[in-house]
């Protein structure tokens, strides 16, 4: 995420209530929210992998079956949650089941 880049706010119900900038997301409180997409691959039950790139803020260098991240201010949960499966894990658009929200 670029370190101007605006990210969504959300409040304890999940409803939007304004942006704060990137480097302010894993501040304590900050209220943004963040997806995690698990992809199968189609030929086997087995979950696609990608490998974490070393200026990755959490866990740099390692392995990693999620994709996901912050919710960018332009978009909702849903849409960071495909644009990341691609641009993480370089799987063309899918459509997506929700097995969780929580907003606290």
């Amino acid at each position: 995420m670029a370190t101007d880049e605006l990210i969504a706010r959300y409040d304890a119900d999940g409803t939007s209530v304004g942006t704060c900038p990137g480097p302010g997301a894993r501040a304590k409180d900050s209220g943004n929210a963040a997806t995690a997409v698990l992809t199968d691959r189609a030929t086997a039950n087995d979950p696609t992998c990608t490998y974490a790139a070393l200026t990755r803020t959490c866990f740099p260098s390692c392995h990693d079956c999620w994709a996901g991240g912050v919710v960018a201010a332009a978009e909702t949960p849903d849409e960071c949650a495909r644009r990341r499966n691609g641009e993480e894990l370089g799987v063309p658009p899918v459509s997506l089941q929700r097995c969780c929200s929580d907003f606290r």
